[in-house]
């Protein structure tokens, strides 16, 4: 039975305004997380431009997804790529930057960078992916094994762009090295022994 309160009060002018209230904070929390999804999606790009810029540089073939060409512009002069002025990165779900080299099984080799929700919140993890193997399964056949090691993860409201650029330095640094000296291992080692282990998977 409905309380005499409720029945004399305007109670729907009560919901709307619990409704309303809780949309205001729900739009400026949309809006906070937008923002800052923008900004890491612009910084972690452009990052990743130089890089696939460089790889090229050396004859050394990756690709990058999205490609620069879909957010940057290339200097005809320098050969550099610098971010279109008002582009949108809020529709980017996911960055990555694979070696299609066919050396040393090297193709698949990637760093994948994506955003995800946990607990309620919008994090954003980087991740470098490789192939360990191959394996004959009886009723798929082949399959290659992949596994992956976290380089860097945190909620997207306290991404910090320095620890991610010591991150990036470590670890293009080892992967240069290793196409320059044709050594996949060292690449390989060198995230098995500094970073956490991820998930693994078949394809």
């Amino acid at each position: 039975m409905a309380s005499k309160k409720a029945e004399s009060g305007d109670w729907f002018s009560d919901l709307n305004a619990v409704i309303e209230k809780e949309k205001d904070t729900f739009t400026k929390d949309l809006t906070s997380v937008l923002s800052k999804k923008n900004e890491v999606c612009r910084v972690v790009l452009e990052d990743m431009a130089k890089v696939w810029q460089k790889f090229d540089d050396l004859k050394i073939h990756f690709t990058l997804d999205p490609a620069a060409q879909e957010f940057a512009i290339k200097d005809d002069l320098t050969g550099a790529w610098k971010v279109r002025v008002n582009y949108d990165f809020t529709g980017i779900n996911a960055i990555n930057l694979k070696d299609r080299s066919h050396e040393e099984g090297r193709i698949g080799d990637a760093i994948r960078g994506w955003f995800y929700n946990f607990n309620e919140e919008v994090r954003f993890r980087i991740v470098f992916e490789f192939c360990e193997g191959e394996n004959y399964y009886k009723y798929t056949g082949w399959k290659r094994t992949f596994a992956q090691h976290v380089l860097y993860d945190a909620p997207i409201d306290k991404v910090r762009f320095d620890l991610l650029h010591e991150v990036f330095t470590d670890i293009f640094k080892k992967w240069f090295e290793s196409h320059i000296k044709k050594d996949r291992n060292i690449i390989i080692k060198h995230v098995r022994d500094t970073y956490e282990k991820g998930e693994s998977f078949t394809q």
